[in-house]
């Protein structure tokens, strides 16, 4: 049984849709309901699959649907299947490398 633990282990790991890209600036990268949340490696927690995307950690609260896009409480407008958000900067919401802003 303890030989089948890593494996398992592995298999659990290897079905989660998450990778980290390396560089100086480190980031992960979730994917749900068609978006991609890139955000910078620290402290987190997350869930995501086909309902979309909740991410939080002590800079940014983020979710979506696969429709819309909210941070911090504040409705950032519409997002569709193939869309990437990208959180490198805190203070700077990026859509498909456009900055964002609240009620747009």
């Amino acid at each position: 049984m303890k030989k089948l633990l890593p494996a398992i282990f592995c298999a659990l790991i290897s079905a989660c849709d998450v990778s980290i890209e390396s560089g100086t600036e480190s980031m992960q990268t979730f994917q749900g309901a068609g978006i991609t949340f890139k955000v910078p490696f620290e402290s987190n927690t997350i869930n995501h699959g086909d309902f979309g995307i909740q991410y939080e950690s002590d800079t940014i609260k983020a979710e979506t649907d696969g429709r819309a896009l909210y941070v911090n409480g504040k409705n950032y407008g519409a997002v569709k299947s193939g869309d990437i958000v990208d959180f490198k900067n805190p203070s700077v919401v990026l859509v498909n490398g456009e900055e964002r802003r609240p009620g747009t």
